[in-house]
C-alpha cells in the first residue's frame, strides 16, 4: 500500500521524516506569513501611490520593526530591476541603498547598485559598487567584465 501511495519513498520511516520535515516548514512559513509582512511590498505600495520619498519614509518608519516585517535581498532587487527596465535610474538607486542598508554584505545588492549608477551616467559611483562586489564575491564575472570595460574607457 504505501509503494502504491508514495512511490518515492523505500520506508515508512522515510515517508514519516518527509512529512514531519515538511510539517515544520509548513508552520514556520505559515508563521512568518501571519505574523510579519513585505517590508519591501509595503515600500513597493508606498512607491506606487507617491514615489520614492514616500518609499523612503516608510522605509525609515518600518525597518527596525523586525517584530513586524521582514526584508528579503532578492525582494530588493527585483523592485529594483523593475524601476531599472521603467528607466527610473535615481529611484532604483535610491531602492538598492535601502537594500544595502539592510544587506551591506550582500555582493549582488552592490552589483545591482552599480548597474543602477552606470545606466545613470555615474561612472565613479558605479565603479566603487562593482568593487564592493566583487570584493563580497570574488566569482562575481559580471562585476570583473564590467569593471575591465569600464577601465579600458
Amino acid at each position: 500500500d504505501l509503494k502504491k501511495s508514495f512511490p518515492y519513498h523505500d520506508s515508512a520511516t522515510e515517508l514519516n521524516t518527509h512529512f514531519l520535515a515538511s510539517d515544520i516548514r509548513n508552520i514556520a512559513v505559515g508563521y512568518w506569513k501571519r505574523y510579519h509582512r513585505s517590508g519591501v511590498s509595503m515600500l513597493k505600495r508606498a512607491y506606487d501611490k507617491a514615489g520614492i520619498v514616500s518609499a523612503q519614509r516608510i522605509y525609515r518608519t518600518i525597518r527596525g520593526q523586525r517584530d513586524k516585517f521582514f526584508f528579503l535581498a532578492g525582494e530588493f532587487n527585483r523592485f529594483g530591476y523593475i524601476l531599472i527596465g521603467k528607466q527610473k535610474f535615481q529611484d532604483a538607486i535610491s531602492l538598492f541603498q535601502m537594500g544595502i542598508d539592510c544587506f551591506p554584505k550582500d555582493w549582488n545588492l552592490h552589483d545591482s547598485l552599480g548597474e543602477a549608477y552606470l545606466k545613470a551616467g555615474k561612472k565613479e559611483q558605479s565603479i566603487k559598487h562593482y568593487r564592493t562586489s566583487l570584493k563580497l564575491n570574488e566569482k562575481n564575472e559580471n562585476a570583473r567584465k564590467v569593471l575591465a570595460k569600464l577601465s579600458a574607457e
